[in-house]
């Protein structure tokens, strides 16, 4: 893979990690993959806002705008799983599932125009703030 890849083929990677997941869940509760999925999708989320979005806000601030609420709106959509019984879990999986979807489309929508015009360097400083950003996300949820 080259350097320049490196970010923004681990975005897409994880969207279809994330993606797998839920349809996983779809099937039926499971605390133990509900909690992979909560520390998947914080840890992507925190990462691509310390990395990605700072950086495409000088390219788009209208789309990383966006992309910053679509985050909130999942992060809300998380915090409600706390209060759900088990009977409630598939309605609030959907809508989930939704939310995440229609945002990994978005998103990916801009990563042609960032593959387009970041360098190297750039790409390698972005590549670093994401996995060093998921790294840590990861090791505190634990």
């Amino acid at each position: 893979m080259s350097e320049k890849a490196m970010i923004f083929d681990q975005m897409v990677n994880e969207h279809r990690d994330i993606e797998a997941m839920l349809l996983e869940l779809s099937k039926g509760y499971d605390k133990r993959k509900f909690k992979e999925l909560r520390l998947a999708l914080t840890a992507h989320m925190s990462a691509e806002e310390a990395s990605f979005y700072p950086a495409m806000s000088d390219l788009d601030s209208g789309a990383a705008d966006k992309a910053d609420e679509a985050h909130k709106h999942v992060r809300s959509l998380l915090s409600k799983f706390g209060l759900v019984e088990p009977a409630d879990f598939q309605s609030k999986l959907s809508a989930l599932t939704e939310a995440v979807k229609e945002h990994f489309r978005t998103e990916e929508e801009l990563l042609p125009k960032a593959r387009q015009t970041f360098d190297q360097q750039k790409v390698g400083e972005l590549s670093y703030l994401f996995h060093e950003t998921e790294r840590r996300i990861v090791e505190r949820m634990k």
